[in-house]
Order: structure tokens, then sequence, then C-alpha cells
């Protein structure tokens, strides 16, 4: 019987430690990333309404880049890669607006180590088939 009740406690000594790596590997960065592409956000629409010249007209889009919301004063603090002093990237993260029905919708985009937004930042790639030089005439 004791051997059974020693067997049971490592089970669930070993089930915890799985859980811990399990929580401080995975889902703690992905909840410390998910605050930061927040906080990206938050800045991000507060520079669009403290400057409602730089929103799109008609369908266009309008960037506003992780450095330019640090350098203008937008962003309270920095954004780090979890468990690092590593900052996230500050050229390839930003929060676009487009307008959509009449109403601005945001889109943020944050780049931290291994972790990025899920979001199509880079659009299609077009290749053109056919000879590199095309002469239209007039």
């Amino acid at each position: 019987m004791k051997k059974k009740n020693k067997n049971t406690i490592k089970l669930f000594v070993l089930i915890f430690l799985g859980l811990a790596f399990l929580y401080f590997l995975v889902i703690y960065p992905m909840i410390y990333f998910s605050k930061n592409e927040k906080l990206l956000l938050n800045a991000g629409k507060h520079y669009f309404e403290l400057n409602p010249n730089e929103l799109p007209t008609g369908n266009r889009v309008k960037t506003v880049s992780l450095n330019t919301l640090y350098r203008k004063s937008y962003m309270k603090k920095d954004l780090y890669v979890p468990y690092t002093n590593k900052l996230c990237s500050i050229e390839h993260s930003w929060v676009k607006v487009r307008k959509e029905n009449g109403n601005y919708r945001s889109y943020t985009y944050l780049e931290c180590g291994l972790l990025n937004s899920n979001i199509d930042h880079k659009g299609p790639a077009i290749e053109l088939n056919g000879d590199k030089e095309i002469i239209i005439n007039n």
C-alpha cells in the first residue's frame, strides 16, 4: 500500500511540474505579449485621436510605428520580449488605421522576439509572368 501511495505522489508531482512548465514557458509569455499588444493599440488610438489630420481618407490606410509612438511620448512604458531585457521591435511594430463602413478601425502588429501578432502585415507577393521590361505605346 505504501508503494502505491508513493507512486501516486510522484505522479502528482510530475503533473504539477508539467503544468508549471507549461504555464511559465507558454501561457505567461502569451498573456504578457497580449498586454503589450493592447498597450500599443491604445497608444496608437490615442495618437490618432490627438492628430485627426493623420487619419486616412477614402480607402487609404495610415500607419504609426512603435518608434514614432516612443519618440512622441505616446507610449508610457517600454515593451519587452517576455523574460528578457530586449525591447520589442520598434521598426517592425505598428498601428494601422483604416476607415471601414464610416468608422475607423485600428490594427496592431507587434514583433517581440519569437512572438508576433497574428495579422497579415506583409500582403500578397505579386509576380509577373513574361519579360522583365514592358514597352507601352502611346
